[in-house]
């Protein structure tokens, strides 16, 4: 076989694979679309659904496998599907004179939340039967004013991110507060952090009590083992405190 021959013989097998590739794809696509939990892309998932030739039934059956009853009702999916074959691609209303004052729309909020809290399983379809609103202006209310997700069917309020925890030593006597320090985030509780904080607490008692820190001070530490490390245990008596242990009852 010539080389010419070869070329064309080899292009026509990739261009085999790439149809039955692309084919492939597709079919995989219209059968398992990864649906997403925004509006922005529900409105994108629906119009994807319809551009991939799914009916208004088979859109609605495969929104409301993923959003439960957060999803489109089958009427919403009829018309939504309609209006983007006709060249309409937003779920909410079209900008128009009357739009809602703030003053209405805190309104609109506070019917959104007061159905809510009445009954939180109530589903998108109860809270929009309920309130009036349209199911664009229901699903910004609850995720963006009220910031609510549904979680196993009941909507609750979204869970901040914790700060994490932070250590805090404390130094006190029978008068009060004598030295506070937080470990940083980070930085590690061992033998040598303890040894320089016994020494800021003892510049923290020489600043109260004077010269009578040279009578002796007893301090009392509990049985942690950075507490009972060698050097610090060490630096406590340079320092000049008696090191006093709590008692393990048993």
């Amino acid at each position: 076989m010539s080389c010419i021959g070869l070329i064309f013989t080899l292009a026509s097998i990739l261009n085999t694979f790439f149809h039955y590739v692309s084919k492939a794809e597709a079919q995989h696509a219209k059968n398992s679309v990864t649906l997403d939990s925004s509006l922005e892309r529900i409105q994108n998932n629906i119009n994807l659904l319809a551009e991939l030739g799914n009916k208004a039934r088979e859109i609605h059956d495969k929104m409301k496998a993923v959003y439960g009853d957060e999803s489109p009702s089958y009427d919403m999916a009829v018309r939504w599907k309609r209006n983007f074959q006709s060249g309409h691609m937003s779920l909410t209303d079209e900008p128009r004179a009357g739009r809602p004052s703030i003053k209405d729309y805190l309104t609109m909020v506070k019917k959104v939340e007061a159905v809510i809290l009445d009954d939180r399983r109530s589903t998108m379809e109860r809270v929009m039967a309920e309130t009036g609103l349209s199911y664009g202006t229901t699903w910004r209310i609850i995720h963006e004013e009220l910031h609510m997700n549904e979680v196993f069917a009941r909507w609750k309020a979204k869970v901040q991110k914790s700060a994490g925890k932070v250590m805090l030593f404390a130094f006190w006597d029978s008068c009060g507060i004598i030295l506070t320090d937080y470990l940083l985030k980070g930085e590690a509780l061992n033998s040598n952090y303890y040894c320089n904080l016994l020494e800021k607490l003892h510049d923290a008692l020489k600043q109260k009590w004077h010269g009578m820190i040279s009578k002796g001070s007893r301090l009392l530490a509990n049985n942690a083992p950075v507490h009972m490390a060698q050097a610090p245990v060490v630096t406590t008596h340079r320092l000049g405190y008696e090191l006093l242990q709590h008692l393990i009852l048993r």
